[in-house]
């Protein structure tokens, strides 16, 4: 297979054009046809990831709130170098390991003292 034509990001649709060359043996490819295609830019090893709804968004940037000694609860100011809808994952503010606040950030402030509580599907049971 070989790509050509740089690819520029369409930001009214979020796309990418690119043509390929490839070979159509088993003719399941028709001219003219779309096909969605996931490229693998990188891989990060050992990175530190956080559930996506760890990451609070606000005026000063991105930050988490993390779980300490005692349950009490401290805001860190972290940079995300990636996320999609369910996973983060954090270049600098957070060390692996560290638990973090996932649910009910509104409801809390740095100082506070948490209750750690089993996901909603192990407590359903």
């Amino acid at each position: 297979m070989s790509l050509i034509g740089p690819g520029l990001v369409n930001v009214a649709t979020a796309t990418v054009r690119y043509k390929a060359t490839f070979d159509n043996t088993d003719e399941k490819l028709w001219p003219g046809q779309f096909v969605d295609v996931r490229l693998r830019l990188e891989v990060r090893r050992d990175a530190v990831t956080v559930p996506n709804t760890a990451i609070v968004r606000g005026p000063d940037g991105t930050y988490a709130f993390v779980i300490g000694a005692h349950n009490v609860v401290q805001k860190r100011s972290v940079k995300v170098g990636f996320s999609n809808s369910s996973l983060a994952v954090v270049d600098d503010g957070l060390e692996a390991g560290e638990r973090v606040v996932t649910d009910g950030q509104y409801r809390i402030q740095a100082g506070t003292v948490v209750e750690i509580l089993p996901p909603a599907s192990q407590s359903a049971s």
